[in-house]
């Protein structure tokens, strides 16, 4: 069973499967909406991609590049099934254990991305990671997840402005 599958019958185990389906795309989506209103030839690196659906949303509102990361080498290996002519995507599988090493292990990376997305495992970063993921960010830092809001005072600090931070939407969005 896909993870999605798992996720929603665990919150909404009556709904059909085409309820769930749209449930599941809106709740993943939310708010980013203000992305596809961006100049086209964007580069995005998906911090947590699982089988990279939102990758391929960038993709279809204009990046060029599009990297994700994830830990789940299922997941992983379905997001490598994403093709497109107009699109370059890559997907790897990664845990990340220092910043040092995920720069090493990840030579293929680009210098800095115009947008990063950390979608619902900000948990998973110690502050070397994080600090190295906003170097990486050239203007839009995107993160989903309850323990990613410590993190909403280090991002103020660091020279970024929210974009978008209401408790309806659960995709936050800063600008640097």
């Amino acid at each position: 069973m896909l993870y999605k599958d798992s996720f929603i019958q665990s919150r909404w185990p009556d709904a059909n499967s085409e309820d769930q389906d749209r449930w599941f795309e809106n709740m993943r989506l939310h708010g980013l909406s203000y992305f596809q209103q961006m100049p086209t030839n964007f580069t995005v690196l998906d911090i947590g991609c699982a089988e990279g659906f939102v990758s391929q949303k960038f993709g279809e509102w204009g990046a060029k590049i599009v990297h994700g990361i994830d830990g789940d080498s299922d997941r992983i290996l379905q997001a490598q099934t994403i093709q497109s002519d107009t699109v370059t995507y890559k997907f790897q599988e990664y845990d990340f254990v220092t910043a040092e090493k995920f720069v090493y292990d990840n030579e293929w990376l680009l210098d800095e991305y115009d947008i990063i997305l950390l979608m619902s495992c900000f948990h998973t970063f110690n502050q070397p990671i994080a600090d190295l993921l906003m170097t990486l960010t050239k203007t839009y830092f995107v993160y989903r997840g309850e323990a990613a809001n410590e993190y909403k005072e280090y991002l103020l600090q660091n020279g970024f402005q929210v974009v978008l931070d209401n408790d309806d939407c659960p995709n936050k969005i800063f600008k640097k």
